[in-house]
């Protein structure tokens, strides 16, 4: 009979970094099991606010983030994920809307929040295929927000 060995952590807080690590801590530890026990989503929503010269802006940890094509763009979203936040590609429309109306943030928000957790449920599948390691998620309770600056 093999042993059951677990490795559990939690407050991920949306950090894909931390959520790999959390995947890459099976083969260091030799766990079969992987428990991501509560506090895993995200804290806040970035925006992307695409501008009429075809580049677009992000109020991202202070900074007045532009990015002029795909590859800056895909840079500061893997960013933004690393850091436990939810990188959103917007209009400048809907981004006023959206300064203008909590509920819409909320539907957002919890949008957004399932959009990453599905992300990460299939990188973990892709991730443990083939293995015999058990992976169970709570992604917790959160609370909405998201930034007004663009």
């Amino acid at each position: 009979m093999a042993n059951t060995r677990i490795f559990f952590t939690s407050d991920v807080h949306g950090s894909e970094v931390c959520f790999l690590k959390f995947l890459n801590a099976a083969k260091f530890y030799q766990a079969n099991v992987l428990i991501l026990g509560g506090d895993m989503t995200g804290k806040m929503i970035v925006p992307l606010v695409k501008q009429g010269d075809g580049t677009s802006v992000a109020d991202f940890l202070g900074v007045r983030e532009v990015v002029k094509n795909p590859e800056e763009q895909a840079a500061l979203e893997k960013r933004i994920r690393n850091s436990g936040y939810y990188p959103y590609s917007t209009s400048m429309d809907e981004f006023e809307a959206l300064q203008n109306d909590k509920g819409l943030v909320d539907k957002l928000f919890s949008r957004v929040m399932a959009d990453g957790i599905k992300r990460w449920v299939g990188i973990a599948e892709q991730r443990l295929k083939g293995t015999d390691i058990k992976c169970y998620l709570s992604p917790g309770t959160t609370t909405v927000s998201t930034s007004t600056k663009s």
